[in-house]
Formats: structure tokens, sequence, C-alpha cells
């Protein structure tokens, strides 16, 4: 870490309380039990992870999971009755509820790695220019509205849709992307044998 200028300066910020944890490499997954409008299975529900799951990002996956089992336990009476019906609705509850979080986490992932990736070779690491780095921007600025959606988005109260329809909020964002300055250039390629020393360190 301490070879990485960005990331350097956080070393000075605390002090580890443990060895270096691994993680997996966690990516965005949706699975389906529906074939168009028929399900492909009765009698056996996809919920949590095993439905859809989330790099940590955001921080959402387990509140996602536990929303879904919600939608759930609304339709407990469903089961062995009509697990046609039950697995139709919980499919259609998870891909209108749940979905648009799930896209919104995919296009977050998907500017990040394009950034890192452009870094990694030398190029300019733009700022990213989504609504919600948006928000954020503006949240940092001062902007109490803008930092109220955010914090609405993030904590799974409304749907960013919902919040971009306040046409004052939604003029400021487009204003504040259409102004974001390029990035400046990323540390290109570290040769090998710089790694390795690093590394030895």
């Amino acid at each position: 870490m301490a070879g990485l200028p960005t990331i350097a300066p956080w070393l000075e910020a605390g002090t580890p309380i443990t060895e270096v944890q691994l993680m997996s490499g966690i990516a965005n997954r949706r699975r389906s039990l529906m074939d168009g409008d028929d399900p492909v299975v009765e009698g056996y529900l996809l919920l949590g992870d095993a439905s859809l799951y989330t790099n940590a990002t955001l921080g959402q996956g387990v509140a996602l999971g536990f929303w879904q089992a919600q939608a759930l336990a609304h339709r407990a009476d469903l089961i062995g009755r009509d697990n046609r019906r039950l697995v139709c609705e919980l499919e259609t509850w998870t891909n209108k509820t749940l979905g648009s979080h799930y896209t919104r986490q995919v296009a977050v992932d998907a500017a990040m790695v394009q950034r890192l990736r452009a870094g990694i070779g030398g190029a300019p690491m733009d700022s990213p220019k989504d609504e919600m780095s948006a928000l954020m921007a503006l949240r940092a600025q001062g902007d109490k509205e803008a930092a109220a959606a955010f914090h609405r988005i993030d904590n799974l109260l409304t749907d960013p849709s919902e919040e971009f329809a306040d046409v004052e909020l939604n003029l400021r964002v487009k204003e504040f992307l259409r102004d974001v300055p390029a990035g400046s250039a990323g540390p290109g390629p570290l040769p090998r044998a710089k790694f390795e020393a690093l590394l030895r360190i």
C-alpha cells in the first residue's frame, strides 16, 4: 500500500489491528427461475445471495437480502398452495424492486474498473460521471438537498428515479456533471522489478 501514491497517505490515518485479511473477488450476479413468463421449477425459490448478490462497494447486499426475505414472508400463504404463483410473484417483485439497485451497482463497478484500467495504462483517471457520484460531490460542497437524496437512496428508502424526478435537484446534478474536470494521469504500469522489490520490504 505504501507503494501506491493515492493510498499511502491512509497508512498514516490509523494503526492496523489485524494482519492483512483477504477477500474473494466478489462480482455481481443475478439468477432467475423464470424463462419468460414461466418458472423453470416450482416449489423452489432463490433468496438472498442465491437470487442476486452485489460487490460490496455500496454495502447493500445484506439489506437487499432481508428486503427480499420480507417480500417472501408477505407471500407465505402461497407456500405449498400455489407454488407457481409464488415463484412468479417473488421473481417479479425482485426485478421491480431490487433490479434498479442491482443495475446501479453493476454500472458503478464497470466505471470503477474502467478508471483503474486507464490509470494502470497511465491515461487520465477521470472522476466518476454518474448521478450518484454527483450527489456525493454536491453533498461534500454543502448541498443539503443532494445529501438527503443521496442518503435516502443509499439506505434503500427511495429509488434513484424518485429522487431525480425533483426538477431542481436533477438540474444541479446535470450542471455538475457537465463541468466535471478531466482527471490527472494514472500511475502507469508498475515494472515487475519494482513490484518485487516492494514485496520484499
